[in-house]
């Protein structure tokens, strides 16, 4: 598909809506709105349905609220959309959110297009992995520095916020580089002092159908922003840092220069020339919905949960 002429529309015009909106501008598509707080331009509408009655559409972006994908998705359903569609992490608040989608629908977990995790990737292709750790955290209040992190979808459950699915690219890539989870056990909620409503940290333990076993962390609580992977397989170790963009393979530093727009740049490239070979697809997406489930049940129930 040439990008020229191409209408993308983003359901959502907070600061992950107008990043994707930048990119497909810049890579020559016309790009439009729809945002119920923010209607200001020619180019931003209040509703889909307004959206399509003044255009038909090629590709939508959906970049809302978590809670509220479901409700968009149904909509381009019912409004007969047959484009193709991603969704930003994660897919559903839950897994009871469902419904059939005759459009080409997949997942915006765009860690996937980062090139040390795809060098990872590609040095563990074949081998046996024996273990996994992998960590993301960063101090929430700081995340977006003009605006009260209290009033931000983030800081309530309801709204789908909450480390566990907010950080849910940890879960996405586990199991993109060692398979689907067989069985997890978890400890998380909310621990600190911050004035949130939703989780603010989890600690994960799980087994993949190809045996390997992975650690997460995730959380809302570190001040010095850190986000790492590493992997010992049966012929060596790699230490993928994602902030300071290293890559360590058996005591071998390489440093990676790239711009976080390339990595959306070359998802969305991905989805419209329907490359399928690393971007997120739905039933990849409800396997990790479920995944945040069983996290949750785990957490509350203190056992182990089986797929």
């Amino acid at each position: 598909m040439t990008m020229s002429g191409i209408k993308a529309l983003i359901v959502g015009k907070g600061s992950i809506g107008k990043r994707h909106g930048d990119v497909l501008a810049g890579l020559g598509l016309n790009v439009y709105f729809i945002s119920r707080h923010d209607a200001s331009g020619s180019n931003t509408f209040a509703s889909l349905p307004g959206a399509f009655e003044y255009d038909k559409f090629d590709y939508v972006v959906v970049a809302n609220r978590t809670s509220e994908h479901i409700a968009s998705l149904l909509e381009l359903e019912r409004l007969g959309f047959k484009g193709k569609c991603l969704v930003e992490k994660p897919l559903f608040t839950t897994a009871s959110d469902t419904g059939k989608f005759n459009y080409d629908l997949t997942v915006g977990y765009v860690l996937r297009f980062n090139p040390m995790l795809q060098r990872l990737r590609e040095i563990i292709s074949g081998q046996k992995i024996l273990s996994i750790n992998a960590y993301c955290g960063q101090y929430l209040p700081e995340w977006r520095p003009n605006q009260d992190y209290r009033q931000c979808y983030s800081s309530s459950r309801v709204l789908g916020g909450g480390a566990l699915r907010d950080l849910s690219h940890e879960l996405d890539y586990l199991q993109y580089i060692a398979g689907g989870w067989k069985r997890v056990v978890a400890l998380g909620g909310k621990y600190s002092g911050l004035e949130i409503d939703s989780d603010d940290q989890y600690m994960i333990l799980m087994e993949s159908d190809s045996g390997a076993m992975s650690s997460c962390h995730i959380n809302y609580l570190d001040r010095n922003i850190r986000r790492f992977c590493a992997v010992e397989y049966e012929g060596g170790s790699v230490i993928v840092d994602f902030i300071g963009a290293t890559f360590t393979h058996n005591k071998i530093v390489e440093k990676f220069s790239f711009d976080r727009d390339d990595m959306f740049i070359s998802m969305h490239k991905a989805m419209l020339n329907s490359d399928s070979s690393i971007i997120c697809s739905y039933a990849d997406g409800v396997r990790t919905v479920h995944l945040i489930d069983a996290i949750e049940e785990s957490a509350k129930k203190g056992a182990w949960i089986c797929c």
